[in-house]
């Protein structure tokens, strides 16, 4: 499938929608779509199914489309097993459908539920219904928007997995909104950013949380702990307020660069060389996330810890910051 030049709105300004696209989804990917409310995610999606139609531009499709809903056909009387073997186009025996709708419950792993009416489902197994049905007629590209939202993290982890696995394995593109920065970071190919309608970066996840373009994407990815550098001679290493800072080559004839650094690259440290204020300690599981005031600003620090150690509001720490490993963002002028 592949948009060019893709604009539609929904306002005489012209704001709401998307502007411009141009995208090109690979035979056999997973692209996932993040970006803030309102950004052009869902409209997106509807112009791929034609749902809606592009005001601008073309939409050049080659096979079946699907597009999970959110909602079930609750006013069906019958069975899951009906409802799954009723949408099926493909021209084969009713035994053969039959087949085909309990394999699909089998991969998503809710065959008992087969018998039961619609209303009857629980919540995990509507979504796994869900999946079923928009799968039903092996189609070349899934559309999913926010899939699992409403589903607790094993839950969520356990459908998602079932679900790559299964369409990695027909070769089956798929374009996936969601709002899980993790989710988006580990399962997809390719990451697209959205933001006031636009495609704002498509690359891998890992390069775009490692070379994000713009302060947007970057707080959309998760970084954190932005401050503004400066320096007058662009061939020298930047001036941190935890010592100097080699960009290795990011914002190389720049003298103004955004800088992120990881708060697993904090550590409180006695022998440290700087102190810090701790203003607050969230118990986040294998880690603490505490806030750290130093050097005019407020830092998060990810912080494991030892028996023997203590965090507690109020008290002052001496710590130290890995510098290597910080992200540059090359967004100022």
């Amino acid at each position: 499938m592949h948009l060019k030049n893709v604009s539609h709105s929904f306002d005489i300004r012209g704001i709401a929608g998307v502007h411009q696209l141009n995208l090109k989804i690979k035979e056999g990917e997973i692209l996932s779509l993040i970006g803030a409310s309102g950004a052009g995610k869902t409209t997106l999606l509807r112009l791929l199914c034609g749902d809606i139609s592009p005001m601008q531009g073309e939409i050049y499709v080659d096979g079946k489309v699907s597009y999970m809903g959110m909602s079930l056909s609750t006013h069906f009387a019958g069975s899951l097993q009906e409802w799954l073997v009723g949408a099926i186009t493909k021209n084969i025996s009713d035994e053969q459908k039959i087949q085909w709708a309990r394999d699909l419950a089998d991969v998503f792993e809710f065959p008992m539920q087969l018998k039961k009416k619609l209303t009857e489902l629980s919540e995990g197994q509507r979504q796994r219904a869900r999946l079923a049905f928009a799968l039903i007629n092996q189609p070349e590209l899934l559309l999913l928007d926010e899939p699992f939202a409403h589903l607790d993290r094993p839950l969520r982890e356990q459908l998602n997995a079932l679900l790559v696995e299964y369409v990695r394995r027909r070769g089956m593109s798929v374009v996936w909104v969601t709002h899980d920065v993790r989710e988006a970071l580990s399962l997809s190919d390719r990451l697209a950013v959205m933001d006031f309608g636009r495609i704002v970066q498509l690359d891998t996840p890992e390069n775009i949380f490692t070379r994000p373009v713009s302060l947007v994407v970057a707080q959309l990815v998760g970084l954190r702990n932005f401050v503004t550098l400066e320096r007058r001679d662009p061939k020298s290493q930047w001036s941190t307020p935890f010592g100097l800072w080699d960009s290795e080559g990011i914002g190389a004839y720049k003298t103004h660069l955004l800088l992120s650094i990881p708060p697993r690259h904090f550590k409180l440290d006695p022998q440290g060389s700087f102190k810090g204020l701790i203003k607050s300690v969230k118990f986040m599981g294998y880690h603490f996330e505490v806030e750290l005031e130093s050097q005019g600003h407020v830092w998060l620090a990810a912080l494991e810890k030892a028996a023997s150690d203590h965090f507690k509001v109020g008290e002052s720490r001496q710590f130290s910051v890995q510098l290597k490993g910080s992200i540059g963002i090359d967004c100022l002028s």
